[in-house]
């Protein structure tokens, strides 16, 4: 398993706990903290993080729990085919983009293009930030950039 594949599982095991805790307070907003502790199977010291979070975000306001909110952060993922210009070191290109871009992953392939990096970010507006600063790497000559509608496992 991989760095994102982790990432990815630990964000979703936090966005269930915070699913179960906003279930918790609705059924019952002065429920102890220990009792949370209990029914999540996690500490109170994580109960408290949790919380912190949920009323920092707006989810929680003088306990009362605000619903249709979204807690899921929806990540925007993008695969962005890269050419490179002849002569320039497409390994040297993937290594720069994978420490400066913090690219999810980055793959040196055969056929139309020379390296696909998968990118992701919080909107749109970071996303083609990313795109821009791709494009503008010395040694790019052309991308081409396709958004990800829905991810199967």
């Amino acid at each position: 398993m991989d760095r994102v594949d982790v990432m990815r599982r630990k964000n979703q095991e936090r966005e269930e706990i915070l699913r179960k805790m906003i279930s918790l307070l609705e059924a019952n907003a002065r429920i102890k903290n220990k009792d949370l502790a209990k029914g999540l199977n996690i500490s109170e010291k994580s109960v408290k993080r949790y919380l912190d979070e949920l009323i920092k975000n707006g989810y929680i306001s003088g306990f009362t729990v605000i619903r249709g909110k979204k807690i899921e952060s929806e990540q925007i993922s993008a695969f962005v085919h890269i050419n490179v210009i002849r002569g320039v070191s497409t390994s040297s290109l993937c290594r720069r983009l994978m420490s400066e871009l913090a690219c999810n992953s980055i793959n040196e392939v055969s056929g139309d293009y020379d390296i696909i990096c998968r990118i992701e970010a919080e909107s749109i507006d970071e996303l083609n930030k990313k795109i821009d600063i791709i494009r503008n790497y010395k040694g790019v000559e052309r991308t081409r950039t396709f958004i990800v509608l829905k991810e199967w496992q």
